[in-house]
């Protein structure tokens, strides 16, 4: 089952975007990136584009992400996780998901430690940042506006590849850039990308599934 995203996001996305790109503070733009585990050589890249209320999105992280993980264990893969803007009611949450990517963490602990924070609106305790990571850097990510845009930027991707609803996915072959993307949505999109990834392949078809 897919959840479908309300108008208002896209409503409170366009209303947000010109006060988050006047006062977002300049000696941290572009600091930051999406949270990703696996290797950055990894052959294939899948994009993962979530919603912080999306119930389906939690589903998948719950019962079919723990699948992929093999894949990236192998080098084989990286899952790179897109989260969309959120509410006023769901910005802290979205943003401690964003920084995730701060705390010491395995993939398997990165996927529970977003398990945590959906299932608990956000208020999860979490690890300290990592060792050298300074508390500026880590209030920078929690509290600044630089999670927020790029959140905008992810939803510019996901309506670009004309996605409605969450999870959508996109798998790319890293390492061949003339090869098309795979869009991706619903609950079969794991075994279509494990099949993906071991035949070094994958069925254009299944576009849209």
């Amino acid at each position: 089952m897919i959840s479908r995203r309300p108008p208002l996001l896209f409503i409170f996305s366009a209303m947000l975007w010109p006060a988050l790109a006047a006062s977002a503070s300049p000696e941290y733009r572009f600091t930051f990136s999406n949270p990703a585990i696996g290797s950055q050589d990894a052959p294939w890249v899948l994009e993962y584009f979530s919603a912080p209320d999306c119930a389906p999105c939690l589903r998948f992280e719950q019962d079919d992400l723990a699948d992929l993980l093999p894949q990236v264990a192998s080098g084989r893969l990286r899952i790179v996780f897109r989260d969309l803007p959120a509410s006023l009611t769901d910005a802290n949450l979205a943003r401690r998901l964003f920084c995730l990517q701060e705390l010491p963490q395995s993939p398997d602990q990165l996927i529970e430690n977003r398990l945590q924070l959906k299932s608990t609106a956000g208020e999860a305790s979490l690890p300290s940042p990592l060792p050298g990571r300074s508390a500026a850097r880590w209030q920078a990510c929690i509290s600044g506006l630089e999670a927020d845009e790029i959140a905008l930027h992810n939803l510019e991707i996901f309506s670009s590849r004309g996605f409605h609803a969450t999870p959508s996915f996109v798998l790319v072959a890293s390492d061949e850039p003339r090869r098309p993307a795979l869009a991706l949505t619903g609950r079969g999109a794991p075994a279509a990308v494990r099949a993906a990834v071991s035949n070094d392949s994958f069925d254009q078809s299944l576009e849209g599934r």
